[in-house]
């Protein structure tokens, strides 16, 4: 038997192996990672929800967070105030002044309340008739009082502000003691205008 046969069928040439391939390597090894659900899909298959079935997004897109809002700045006013250095010889002052504008206070209440008194005396002094308070009279002296206490109170609560914002703060009682002082000269002003006779006979005299 000739020998160009002895290798696979008389119709089949045997298989020359290709140089630098191995005729048994084994196939590529998957290294992704196991899936955790089921395993992977074929590559290029894509899932279609039935016909007549509507899905929502399987994976919304999440909103974007807010930008973080910045720390709240420290007033300007709380670091000037630190800042500035204490006034201790204004505030002794200022607190002075204060407990001598409530003897003011109740000095110019006092006042008013015997301004009925007051009148009558110039009557007397005057040689003029008994004098008789108006109904205003009452009016007026409540109205005086209140306005006196006001003024004060008012004065109190700045003077603690500008001590506090460590300010300048002893002009101020100062200005509400001239304030009331004004205040007082008005009222008493009004009464005495309500006395005819005794500005006719004060008119007289100094003629």
């Amino acid at each position: 038997m000739p020998d160009q046969h002895a290798a696979g069928t008389p119709d089949e040439p045997a298989e020359r192996p290709t140089p630098g391939v191995s005729p048994a390597s084994p196939p590529p090894r998957d290294e992704r990672p196991r899936p955790q659900y089921g395993e992977y899909a074929p590559d290029g298959w894509t899932w279609q929800p039935p016909p007549g079935e509507t899905t929502s997004d399987p994976a919304p897109q999440m909103a974007t967070p807010r930008a973080a809002r910045p720390a709240r700045p420290v007033a300007a006013a709380s670091i000037d105030r630190s800042a500035r250095p204490e006034r201790p010889a204004d505030r002794v002052v200022t607190i002075l002044l204060l407990v001598i504008g409530v003897l003011g206070v109740w000095l110019a209440v006092a006042v008013l309340q015997a301004m009925p008194q007051s009148i009558q005396l110039l009557h007397t002094q005057e040689g003029i008739e008994p004098y008789t308070p108006g109904p205003e009279i009452p009016a007026l002296i409540l109205t005086g009082s209140i306005v006196q206490i006001v003024i004060w109170v008012v004065a109190a609560i700045g003077s603690v502000a500008l001590m506090r914002a460590r300010r300048p703060s002893f002009w101020l009682p100062l200005a509400a003691g001239v304030i009331a002082a004004i205040a007082l000269f008005v009222f008493t002003a009004i009464a005495l205008s309500g006395d005819p006779a005794l500005i006719e006979q004060l008119t007289a005299t100094r003629t």
